[in-house]
């Protein structure tokens, strides 16, 4: 997408994106480096209220340290509510909401999630839970 181009991010056309790039998966995500030459605008992904949410995952990508798993999501009841969390890895190597319910980084893809955001003490996202959707 060229500078100040601006479109709506549906997310059938950001899998299909990631899809036709055929990115390099490696450890259940992509490099910050390959993520680089998708033609996708990573400004539509913002911040999050606190609150609880039905979302579809639609990419992630792996921090340069490893450490942290950035996970891109669409809101299921506002498609235009496109916005980013981080996973951190626990001691098992597990990087997952707070509730380390689900290993994201084993999540394909599409993956449809009820999650809950919560603040830091410092007034940070925090991503407090995750579960696979029912329907």
């Amino acid at each position: 997408m060229e500078t100040g181009e601006s479109s709506i991010l549906l997310p059938e056309d950001i899998l299909k994106e990631i899809r036709e790039y055929n990115c390099q998966f490696y450890e259940r995500g992509i490099s910050w480096d390959a993520a680089k030459n998708i033609n996708i605008d990573f400004s539509k992904f913002t911040d999050v209220g606190t609150g609880k949410y039905e979302v579809e995952l639609l990419l992630k990508i792996w921090n340069k340290r490893k450490f942290i798993l950035h996970c891109y999501f669409c809101d299921l009841n506002d498609s235009s509510n496109l916005f980013t969390l981080c996973a951190f890895r626990n001691n098992d190597g597990i990087y997952s909401a707070t509730d380390m319910k689900i290993d994201i980084s084993n999540s394909d893809l599409g993956t449809k999630l009820n999650i809950e955001v919560g603040m830091t003490k410092t007034g940070r996202n925090k991503w407090i839970s995750a579960q696979l959707l029912d329907h």
